[in-house]
């Protein structure tokens, strides 16, 4: 599968069909562009305006947005809900996690997950492939120090920190470089996955963010 980072908390995933699957878009008013593509799936993590901009999707596609399991072009899709911050969601309201098989490989996209993860969502989410995790704080997500007691719980192969301080994002969060201190981590355009490449040491990878429309995607 490849991966591209559009920003903040927003991917764009594709499985070696051509299965286009997109997460959490933003609106231009946080401050950096949404790139105008068009895919076949949407997730929305959770409806806040940051996340659920799916007006700027263009095409026919399906939106997922729990909290019941969901199919689409033959991928099963997980919901397990959560909390956008430490204290139950009085804060900062609800949040999910997403769970998906793409390419053989289980994926994982915590959203704003804004706390721990107690032992039966350990349980049952333990041991992805590939997990997106927040690590910009701001007092209602995971910052670098919470970030990295969740990827302790779930040891994932391979780790994309998303939702930190991006140049231009008008949002106080902190740089991702706070949660890469100690650890193995690499930066790349994108992220290009398959069964047979998995690192065999954990692995932190920053993506690069699009500031274009990549030509596959234009539309």
């Amino acid at each position: 599968m490849r991966i591209a980072f559009l920003g903040h908390s927003s991917f764009y995933l594709i499985d070696q069909r051509g299965v286009r699957i997109v997460v959490d878009p933003f609106p231009d008013a946080i401050g950096v562009p949404y790139p105008r593509i068009s895919t076949e799936v949407v997730i929305v993590t959770h409806d806040h305006f940051d996340h659920n901009a799916v007006d700027l999707i263009s095409g026919e596609f399906d939106l997922l947005t729990g909290p019941l399991p969901a199919e689409s072009h033959g991928i099963s899709f997980s919901f397990y809900p959560c909390f956008h911050d430490n204290a139950e969601g009085v804060r900062a309201g609800p949040n999910q996690i997403v769970r998906w098989q793409l390419d053989g490989l289980t994926v994982i996209h915590l959203g704003d997950l804004g706390h721990l993860l107690d032992q039966d969502l350990t349980r049952l989410l333990h041991g992805p492939d590939l997990l997106f995790v927040p690590v910009g704080g701001c007092g209602s997500t995971l910052d670098a120090t919470q970030a990295g007691k969740v990827v302790a719980q779930l040891e994932p192969r391979v780790v994309i920190p998303m939702h930190y301080q991006e140049d231009g994002v008008r949002m106080h969060l902190d740089p991702v470089d706070r949660f890469l201190v100690g650890r193995h981590w690499v930066q790349a355009p994108e992220l290009l996955l398959e069964r047979q490449s998995l690192p065999n040491r954990r692995t932190v990878t920053v993506l690069d963010r699009y500031v274009y429309v990549p030509e596959e995607v234009a539309g």
